[in-house]
């Protein structure tokens, strides 16, 4: 059933908004004919491919069968303010949102809440926003920074930074599937012909679509930790004492959505991801606590019990060992519904061997996602 499509910042009008409703409720009703969209990365294996009744599966399931788990679609347009769209990730949860063109309201880009932290801290300061408890207040009133607009951060959207590709209606689920894991893009989005946005399909929707199938993918469901390469991932990390701004700096420098916090013995205490830095209620306090050290910054998160975010963030820190399964570690993923998993040496021992990403279990169901 095709999900509710909605967009509500604070400066777009009733009539605009009624309009996109209608216009893209009715491009998810009908199956249009699709256009040649992405590329798909070249596969040149030394053995044959065994082509699993997974991936069987993938090949010959639309595309836009996956709608977004969301309610509603956040989007905004290019002549949208930085300030108000800023606002609404916030209010609605989100960690980013659909960018679309104020001309036809084709699709432009993905806008991450990281890119507008970033763009804040780089455009005013540390020290100015060290000082400020009401950053809203501060947006507002700045004569060069409140009329600025979508367009002034997204400049170039398919950059190296936000190399979002869309995928068109009719495609297969194994095209956006393979594209997903072999460029490690988080989300994608999903145009008609007349590239208009019909829906968003994210990593996490393919991993539950892989666990709820598990049994399509044979043997590699018993495939045991130690014989994947995700020992091989690099474990980046903060110290509990570091500001929680160091953190996020680290994720947007890595190009990760989430890293460890270790101890001072190198002991995995907890982690920290983008999505804490919606988890942030819009009272104007945001930065002021990115300048807290990333212990309080967290415990403040947790505390937050009437937060959408803070119900769904694990109480502990989900690990697994070398020799838990496949079929084990995608349980975890889908029942906590996170991003990855840290390998340790036991339940006793948390100090990190590895850690597995959603795009790690992608690049297992499919051919030669490992090469």
């Amino acid at each position: 059933m095709a999900s509710q499509v909605s967009r509500e910042t604070a400066d777009v009008s009733a009539k605009r908004k009624e309009d996109n409703l209608v216009g893209m409720e009715a491009k998810r009703a009908k199956t249009q004919e699709a256009v040649p969209a992405i590329p798909v990365v070249p596969v040149v294996p030394d053995a044959p491919i065994e082509v699993s009744a997974f991936v069987l599966l993938l090949s010959n399931t639309k595309v836009e069968s996956i709608w977004t788990r969301e309610s509603k679609i956040f989007f905004a347009m290019r002549n949208d303010t930085i300030k108000s769209v800023f606002k609404g990730l916030i209010q609605h949860n989100f960690s980013s949102c659909p960018v679309l063109q104020k001309t036809k309201n084709k699709w432009y880009g993905f806008l991450d809440i990281a890119n507008i932290v970033k763009f804040i801290v780089q455009h005013f300061g540390e020290a100015t926003l060290a000082e400020h408890t009401d950053i809203m207040k501060l947006l507002e009133e700045t004569e060069n920074f409140k009329d600025l607009q979508v367009s002034d951060l997204m400049k170039n959207p398919m950059g190296i930074l936000t190399p979002y590709h869309p995928i068109y209606m009719g495609y297969s689920l194994f095209s956006a599937y393979e594209v997903m894991a072999r460029s490690n893009l988080h989300r994608l989005a999903i145009v008609d012909t007349n590239r208009q946005l019909v829906s968003v399909v994210t990593q996490s929707q393919m991993v539950e679509f892989t666990f709820r199938n598990i049994s399509l993918l044979g043997a590699k469901g018993s495939k045991l930790v130690k014989d994947m390469p995700y020992n091989l991932h690099e474990v980046f990390h903060v110290k509990p004492s570091d500001i929680a701004l160091k953190a996020f700096t680290v994720m947007s420098e890595k190009n990760v959505s989430g890293i460890a916090v270790l101890d001072d013995n190198g002991i995995l205490v907890d982690q920290i991801s983008m999505r804490d830095l919606k988890a942030m209620a819009p009272n104007g306090r945001l930065f002021w606590r990115l300048y807290k050290p990333v212990s309080d910054y967290l415990e403040n998160v947790k505390k937050s019990h009437t937060d959408t975010h803070a119900k769904e963030r694990p109480d502990t820190i989900v690990t697994v060992t070398p020799n838990d399964t496949l079929e084990t570690v995608l349980g975890l993923l889908v029942h906590h519904r996170i991003h990855r998993v840290y390998i340790v040496e036991s339940p006793q021992n948390k100090k990190p061997l590895g850690l597995i990403t959603l795009r790690d279990i992608m690049l297992e169901a499919i051919p030669g996602g490992h090469w």
